[in-house]
């Protein structure tokens, strides 16, 4: 409550008499002869001016009090706080516009509050400036946590990049001589390759800028995705050296395929364009398996095989999703297709399952002063 000055209450007193004076008592009064009650002969200040001055300024030193008291309970948030734009901007991240500017706000807020004997004005203007952080904060929250979790998801991220570009190099090495040409196969997987770590200095990118909804965006549909696709072409090239093991793998996917079709039929989604490409799988599946036993049989006609069952594995991955849209709870029960024996990258929790819905009190009960 704000402390009421003498002036304020004599002119809000003061105003409404001169106005009698002037034009007359109002209908109804015509007949008063005397001062209201609680005046005194002549017009001016009521005679109890000075005790309503003194339970006003009690009342706003109740009111103050219960601000001290809200703060302490506050405090141990705005450390909390701290601590997560410190790690954030220690990491070499960006912090969403104003937070910064605010936090500091709120933390002379807090100590304003704390020191003040009486409730004014500045009281006021501190309580106010802690409540517009709050406000702020509910704004950026879920930008402040993908921030605070975006360290750990960088490391498991430059893991899967490394082990990309190493196990590429591995295979390549392996298929080094072989008797036919596979220039062009190996020129577009270093592409993929490349293609990946473009994705992940562009999140990477984003996140320094202060913009984590991007760098989460591009990790979630470009960057972990790109990884488990590049890595089948990685197997699919593996397969070569063992064509038979290459054919039962392929196999196996499709059966996956099928699992997964009849799941879907289940819940009513329709299914026919995924139930066309596993048709189509099938029958690349056999034209690879009667090639297989035609000698002599060039191997090199079997990269060509496995290259149109791995687009047909992705084509059907990407009808799958376009399916699940809308069902985001389907869609986390349902595994990837894999034709070859390839490792998927390990997708963070954060970009998996997003984070929990709330506001400025995640941070230990941060809540607006009233």
């Amino acid at each position: 409550m704000k402390k009421i000055s003498m002036a304020l209450l004599i002119a809000l007193i003061v105003t409404p008499i001169a106005a009698f004076a002037q034009f007359g008592p109002p209908a109804g009064f015509e007949n008063m002869t005397g001062p209201p009650a609680g005046y005194s002969g002549t017009m001016g200040p009521p005679a109890n001016l000075e005790e309503l001055m003194q339970k006003g300024q009690e009342m706003g030193n109740k009111g103050l009090q219960r601000l001290k008291s809200s703060t302490k309970s506050m405090q141990k948030a705005i450390t909390q706080m701290q601590k997560a734009v410190k790690k954030v901007t220690d990491a070499g991240y960006g912090i969403p516009a104003g937070v910064e500017d605010s936090l500091a706000k709120a933390i002379a807020a807090i100590d304003t509050i704390n020191n003040a004997t009486e409730f004014t004005d500045t009281a006021q203007t501190a309580m106010d400036d802690f409540n517009d952080f709050v406000d702020l904060l509910d704004t950026n929250m879920e930008n402040m946590q993908m921030l605070g979790a975006f360290p750990r998801i960088k490391k498991q991220a430059d893991r899967e990049v490394a082990n990309l570009q190493k196990a590429f190099d591995k295979v390549k090495s392996k298929l080094a001589n072989v008797e036919f040409d596979l220039t062009g196969e190996f020129a577009d997987v270093q592409a993929q390759v490349d293609a990946v770590k473009a994705n992940y200095d562009k999140a990477i990118a984003a996140a320094q800028a202060g913009d984590p909804q991007s760098a989460f965006d591009i990790l979630e549909n470009d960057f972990f995705p790109a990884i488990g696709d590049t890595r089948q072409t990685i197997g699919m090239l593996d397969a070569v050296k063992n064509l038979t093991r290459a054919s039962k793998q392929v196999a196996a996917g499709i059966k996956s395929a099928e699992k997964i079709v009849a799941k879907l039929d289940k819940k009513g989604i329709d299914t026919s364009k995924l139930k066309d490409i596993i048709a189509q799988s099938n029958a690349q599946l056999d034209a690879f398996n009667a090639a297989l036993k035609i000698k002599p049989f060039d191997p090199a006609d079997a990269v060509d095989y496995l290259d149109t069952l791995n687009g047909l594995r992705e084509d059907f991955e990407n009808e799958v999703e376009n399916q699940l849209t809308d069902n985001e709870e389907l869609g986390s029960t349902i595994k990837p297709v894999k034709f070859f024996n390839a490792q998927m990258p390990t997708v963070p929790k954060e970009i998996r399952n997003g984070f929990p819905q709330g506001g400025a009190n995640d941070f230990g009960g941060l809540e607006k002063l009233e």
